[in-house]
């Protein structure tokens, strides 16, 4: 296997999820095919790679709006939106939004589309309150809302009230998180 990350941005739980693909998508491919597949915060392209290698979803819509990764990567965020790109261009699936707009990006994924969705952009309390309730209704029934970094209290206090308002059962394995959407919720 190939790896295209440079050695200085690859830590551990990178290393095994590239390896071995992130519990929550092991998870979703358990429960049954995903032909529709979304990360929220592409970054750099890693993890997306890493679905469209496993899941190999018909569609895949990769959004992020490239900005403000010059102080978390070291590197001018032209870079990482390059990377991402020149990672993401040998798969057909991809459509790829350069976009920070939670209700555009919702609308163009559509209401009960997605199979196999995955947050892990902005990590403060307001903005992944915000991408999960804005993403939620694109999730069909049966599907899987994920992110990750669990472990940051800011994300895990936004998935502990996600799941205190809508009722939903939530799942973890290292740093990542999952929702598997069911009738009525």
């Amino acid at each position: 296997m190939k790896f295209s990350v440079h050695a200085r941005y690859m830590n551990p739980w990178i290393f095994f999820d590239v390896v071995f693909g992130r519990a929550s998508l092991r998870q979703a491919m358990r429960n049954g095919v995903i032909d529709a597949a979304a990360e929220i915060g592409t970054q750099a392209g890693i993890n997306a790679a890493s679905i469209l290698r496993r899941a190999e979803p018909v569609r895949m819509v990769c959004a992020d709006p490239w900005s403000g990764y010059s102080d978390e990567l070291g590197m001018p965020n032209s870079n990482v939106e390059r990377i991402a790109r020149r990672r993401l261009k040998r798969f057909p699936s991809v459509e790829i939004v350069k976009s920070g707009d939670r209700a555009t990006i919702a609308k163009s994924l559509g209401e009960c589309s997605i199979d196999y969705l995955y947050i892990d952009a902005m990590h403060d309390y307001e903005s992944v309150s915000a991408d999960m309730n804005a993403y939620w209704p694109c999730v069909r029934c049966g599907g899987m809302m994920a992110g990750h970094d669990i472990v940051w209290a800011s994300v895990f206090g936004a998935v502990a009230d996600f799941r205190a308002k809508h009722g939903v059962d939530v799942q973890c394995s290292g740093t990542d998180w999952w929702i598997i959407k069911t009738q009525g919720n």
